[in-house]
């Protein structure tokens, strides 16, 4: 699991689904949710919970992919097992970590210091809680 800091940089609200606009260290992400605290306004900082194994890698830009969070990154570890691999991907000093299976990690040849995108669904991002910064 990776936490991130982001501020909230808009909110849109209609029945009941909420889409946030997030800037995290130079990166726009956005993150879909079904509920939003109510403390939650434009210009708060939160952290953000990204779950390892929500987080796709692609070797190339995606530009027709219905991803709305592309990340480009440098992988700064990896892990390689017989299932599953785990990789840490930086930007700008930010780390998140993916699992992917070994099949993808192996057909990809992924390796420490290989330029890469990090996927991430708007929905499978989550505010863990807001920053006391």
């Amino acid at each position: 699991m990776s936490i991130i800091s982001a501020k909230v940089t808009k909110i849109q609200e209609n029945q009941g689904v909420y889409l946030l606009e997030l800037l995290c260290s130079n990166y726009n992400l956005s993150m879909m949710s079904l509920s939003l605290n109510k403390n939650i306004k434009v210009n708060t900082i939160v952290n953000l919970n990204i779950q390892a194994v929500n987080v796709a890698i692609a070797k190339d830009t995606c530009k027709d992919i219905s991803y709305s969070n592309q990340v480009k990154c440098t992988i700064t570890s990896c892990e390689y097992c017989e299932i599953l691999c785990s990789f840490e991907l930086s930007f700008n000093d930010i780390i998140i970590e993916s699992v992917i299976t070994a099949k993808s990690a192996k057909r990809l040849d992924l390796k420490k210091n290989d330029k890469v995108v990090a996927l991430i669904k708007a929905s499978h991002i989550s505010i863990q809680s807001i920053s006391d910064d």
